[in-house]
């Protein structure tokens, strides 16, 4: 059975925080929802700092293919905050919703130099909580 809009979204919901766990687990300090402009008022998805990483935090992105990702204004005006990052010193990484599901965004951020365990022996989050 194909899965709904709505089992779509609690899925992901549940798979990001099952990802910030990890993270958190290794010893990482994961903020969300991290302003890094006060002026524009940009945000980042999540905010990786911890034992291991550089003077330059991690900034993640999880990118979608709906709403402003699909017009070249959304597009454009990503890529203006993006920029701004990078000049700001932040090391920026993007990853799609599937690729914070299936671990390819783990692999990725333990090659980036960030603790990331695969056997933590933590719970993860109830799903639903």
């Amino acid at each position: 059975m194909r899965e709904t809009k709505i089992q779509r979204t609690r899925r992901q919901a549940f798979e990001r925080k099952v990802f910030v766990s990890v993270l958190r687990a290794a010893g990482n300090e994961v903020m969300a929802e991290y302003r890094f402009d006060q002026v524009r008022r940009w945000r980042f998805d999540l905010l990786i700092n911890g034992e291991g990483i550089s003077a330059h935090p991690i900034a993640i992105e999880i990118e979608g293919l709906n709403g402003r990702h699909q017009s070249m204004k959304g597009f454009l005006a990503d890529m203006e905050k993006y920029n701004a990052a990078t000049i700001a010193g932040y090391r920026l990484l993007r990853f799609t919703t599937r690729q914070i599901g299936d671990g390819t965004a783990l692999d990725v951020l333990a090659r980036a130099g960030v603790r990331v365990t695969a056997d933590w022996g933590g719970t993860y989050p109830a799903e639903g909580s």
